[in-house]
C-alpha cells in the first residue's frame, strides 16, 4: 500500500514545485536604461581596444564584458573566470574602481596602464570624476560615458 502512494505523492509534489517555479521565476528580464546606453556607447569602442567598466564597485561588470565578447567581439581588461587569473591582476582591477570611489587620479590612471587598458566605461558622477582626471571623454548618452585611457 506504501509504494502505490509513495509515487504518485512524489510526483504531485515534483509537479506542484516545477509549477510553482515557472509561475514565479521571470521569463526574460528588460534592460534598465543605464544598460541600454552602456551597450550602445560599447559600438563606438575600437576592435583593437581593450576597455573596462569601472563602476566604483569592487565586483567586475560581467554582463557587460560577456555581451562585448560575444556580439562586438571587443577585448577586455576583466572577464569571467576570475579563479584562473592571477589574484594581483583581479586586485589591479578592483584597485581601479576603489580608486575611482575615492577620485584618485594618478591611481586610476596607473591601474589602467598596468592593465593595458585603452577605454573606460562608467555611470553618473563617476563621468565627471574621469573628466577632471584629464582623460578624454569620447562618447555619453544618459549617465552612461566612454573615456579614452
Amino acid at each position: 500500500k506504501f509504494n502505490k502512494l509513495f509515487y504518485p505523492v512524489l510526483f504531485l509534489v515534483v509537479l506542484t514545485g516545477i509549477i510553482f517555479s515557472a509561475s514565479f521565476t521571470p521569463w526574460f528580464t528588460t534592460h534598465n536604461t543605464e544598460q541600454v546606453n552602456t551597450l550602445e556607447i560599447m559600438k563606438s569602442i575600437p576592435q583593437e581596444a581593450k576597455f573596462l567598466v569601472l563602476n566604483g564597485e569592487e565586483s567586475t561588470s560581467i554582463k557587460y564584458y560577456d555581451y562585448a565578447v560575444i556580439y562586438l567581439n571587443l577585448s577586455t581588461a576583466a572577464g569571467d573566470y576570475e579563479e584562473v587569473i592571477d589574484g594581483e591582476y583581479v586586485e589591479t582591477i578592483r584597485n581601479a574602481n576603489r580608486a575611482l570611489k575615492v577620485r584618485n587620479c594618478e591611481e586610476i590612471k596607473s591601474n589602467i596602464k598596468e592593465l593595458k587598458v585603452t577605454h573606460l566605461i562608467t555611470h553618473n558622477d563617476y563621468c565627471s570624476i574621469l573628466s577632471d582626471c584629464n582623460l578624454k571623454e569620447v562618447k555619453k548618452i544618459g549617465s552612461s560615458c566612454l573615456y579614452i585611457g
